[in-house]
């Protein structure tokens, strides 16, 4: 089921994965994005607070960028978070790279199959939902 809504995800909500890999951590090329702007809204190469896509859920005390990499040749391992979950900001690593990216949350369904839609693909699973709604 967990892996059924990551698909939906993309599918249906135009959400990308969050991980920072393709295919295992082992594989080389990954370490940094291209600094296009991907058209996802839940992953961004930008970390500026006052244009960030999803700006307006980040409380201002929140640092910007709110994660960063040393060493951008290596996948992130899991429960790393240097925040408390459900909080947003930028963190390091998405869209199949390790550093050069940001994603809203530390974790999510975009990320990790176990884990809730972030509220950054909540608000664009919402939006693109509310047009149905009565």
């Amino acid at each position: 089921m967990a892996t059924g809504l990551h698909e939906l995800g993309h599918s249906a909500f135009g959400l990308a994965d969050e991980y920072d890999y393709a295919s295992t951590c082992n594989e080389s090329g990954r370490d940094f994005h291209p600094a296009v702007e991907p058209a996802a809204a839940n992953v961004t190469v930008n970390s500026s607070f006052s244009t960030l896509k999803w700006g307006h859920l980040v409380d201002a005390s929140t640092p910007m960028p709110t994660s960063t990499r040393d060493d951008c040749s290596v996948c992130e391992g899991p429960g790393l978070s240097p925040t408390t979950p459900g909080t947003v900001g930028a963190y390091t690593g998405g869209n199949h790279y390790h550093c050069g990216v940001f994603r809203g949350e530390y974790d999510c369904k975009m990320r990790a199959h176990g884990e809730p839609f972030c509220a950054v693909c909540q608000e664009r699973i919402n939006a693109a939902l509310f047009p149905f709604f009565p």
